[in-house]
């Protein structure tokens, strides 16, 4: 599970091709595809509409753009946003919990081997066995706790083999002296095994910890009954009981990951689509009026009659410019058809369905009804609950002014609608 969700974290952006098909679960760009909606149109690059500064990286540039912008007078810009945005108070309560689920499932990985102390104290005779077993707990516990974080955060920590070697040397050298009641504590081993190591190395790794339990139960002197079986059970349990909480703790925190990383996407993609239709209609017309405004002046000056025409342009393309504005507000306020198409497959592709966008050439279809939005959100609820969803393609045509929308689910058709290509 945890390398299916690292690989949803790479997929959930869509990639149109040539044959005019959205392949949601492609590997992703690094930057999104278009300014209107990744895949569907291509009118201008990131780096014409927000060009890389002066000794500024790729990295930097990006983050920059996740940045808030401030208008000229100091005010912030804010952009608005769907009714699907997340509530901060959502976010943040499921941060805290990850945060002490995380701090939770570190201190229950090392109750255990406390607790062995405890048991080498109690049933073996002297203090010698206790010191020993002691000073073993306080040797290999940093190295265990440090293996469990990073294998939390999602990634293989440095120098592991060393480390996992050490491990070895101290739990292992501690087992003459601290007596057969230390031999569960090669669970540790175990776990270590199997987030340090590759599969095909950890499992076996883990099957010889428990066969090595047999001779070495047989050697050391026990009081137990059927030693041999009872300590090979008890370094199972104990290194499942420790590593399934580890790995659900690690795929919840890889999932919180790929959310935010699919929210900052979308707010990137989001920011870049504004800045991209700003500067082709209202840039466009602010610099005319611009250019207007100096002939006008000029003209002034020299022939005040000739100036008349000029003005009267200026006048017009202002009014152009107010009417353009007026309509991305509420464009902005009202998602299009291809917004919401974006956001409903960049969903089912991270909770793994393969999603495909059929779109048709052209220009897209303005805003939507509420009915339509809430009809294709219902859906997409729909089909992110169904767990036998695997493939789904949305196919978009336009013809005689109406936009018809086909979802099929698996090769079978699930639903159809139709929008006013407004």
């Amino acid at each position: 599970m945890t390398n299916v969700i690292r690989r949803w974290r790479h997929r959930h952006l869509a990639r149109k091709d040539h044959d005019g098909e959205s392949h949601v679960n492609e590997p992703r760009r690094r930057v999104p595809a278009g300014p209107e909606t990744e895949g569907v149109r291509m009118t201008a690059s990131p780096e014409v509409l927000r060009p890389r500064e002066a000794g500024e990286s790729e990295g930097q540039r990006r983050r920059r753009l996740r940045e808030p912008h401030f208008g000229p007078y100091g005010g912030e810009t804010s952009i608005p946003c769907s009714s699907s945005a997340v509530r901060l108070t959502d976010s943040a309560r499921s941060s805290l919990l990850l945060r002490l689920s995380t701090t939770g499932v570190v201190a229950y990985c090392l109750v255990f081997p406390v607790v062995q102390v405890g048991v080498v104290a109690a049933d073996e005779d002297g203090i010698g066995p206790t010191l020993w077993a002691l000073t073993a707990t306080v040797a290999y516990t940093p190295l265990f706790a440090r293996h469990v974080r990073y294998y939390l955060r999602g990634v293989r920590p440095p120098a592991a083999g060393w480390t996992f070697a050490a491990m070895t040397v101290v739990i292992t050298g501690a087992l003459p002296f601290s007596g057969a009641y230390w031999l569960p504590a090669f669970f540790v081993l175990a776990v270590t095994a199997l987030i340090v190591l590759p599969w095909r190395w950890s499992l076996p790794s883990v099957a010889g910890l428990a066969v090595a339990q047999v001779p070495l139960a047989l050697a050391l002197s026990s009081d137990i009954a059927s030693a041999p079986a009872y300590f090979t059970l008890t370094l199972l349990w104990r290194t499942s009981a420790v590593f399934f909480p580890l790995w659900l703790v690690g795929a919840v925190r890889q999932l919180e990951t790929a959310r935010r990383e699919l929210a900052e996407d979308a707010v990137l993609r989001t920011r870049l689509r504004i800045e991209s239709e700003l500067r082709n209609t209202v840039g466009t017309a602010l610099a005319s009026i611009v250019a207007r405004g100096q002939r006008s002046a000029t003209l002034l000056e020299r022939d005040p009659g000739a100036a008349s025409p000029e003005l009267a342009a200026l006048v017009e393309t202002s009014r152009g410019a107010l009417a353009d504005t007026r309509r991305l507000l509420s464009g902005f306020h009202r998602p299009s058809l291809w917004a919401e198409l974006e956001t409903a497959a960049g969903l089912l592709a991270a909770a793994g369905v393969e999603t495909r966008l059929a779109l048709p050439a052209g220009e897209p279809p303005g805003v939507i009804s509420a009915e339509f939005r809430a009809e294709l959100r219902s859906i997409t609820a729909r089909l992110l609950r169904d767990d036998a969803a695997r493939t789904c393609l949305i196919a978009v045509t336009s013809a005689d002014g109406l936009v018809r929308l086909r979802i099929h689910l698996n090769d079978r058709h699930l639903a159809s609608m139709v929008v006013s290509a407004s």
